[in-house]
């Protein structure tokens, strides 16, 4: 996990200020504890609970959307799947997590005995995280 999080942090144009893990305690562990402690200074954790898979709905939209769509719904196992798995990822992280557009549900009403649901503008994370520093 450590290794993970230092290639996410390399690759982030930003600094990391709070995780959100979509697991429970079990995440973490002395090594990841100790990591955080050093190399990411005043980072916030935000709640989780085990056992809600839609705690974190964009990692589970992204898990539908995109690994599933490239990827398909069979069981990878081998070493050499996860390599080209690991290259196929290492190719789209980029345009999928900051330049990709997407629209967030900005409210839900029920009209008539039917649900509408309203969205906002479509943008892409880079622009939101922008408009979030700014």
């Amino acid at each position: 996990m450590v290794k993970g999080c230092q290639k996410v942090q390399q690759r982030l144009p930003f600094p990391i200020q709070q995780l959100h893990p979509d697991n429970g305690s079990e995440f973490f562990n002395d090594h990841l504890i100790r990591y955080f402690g050093e190399a990411i200074t005043r980072l916030r954790l935000s709640g989780f609970r085990p056992y809600h898979k839609n705690e974190n709905r964009f990692v589970e939209q992204k898990n539908s959307t995109l690994v599933r769509a490239y990827v398909g719904y069979d069981r990878l196992d081998t070493g050499a799947q996860c390599a080209a798995l690991n290259a196929l990822y290492a190719q789209l992280w980029l345009y999928y997590n900051l330049f990709q557009p997407v629209m967030r549900l900005a409210g839900k009403e029920v009209i008539h005995g039917k649900l509408q649901r309203r969205h906002d503008r479509a943008q892409t994370p880079y622009q939101r995280l922008l408009a979030c520093i700014s």
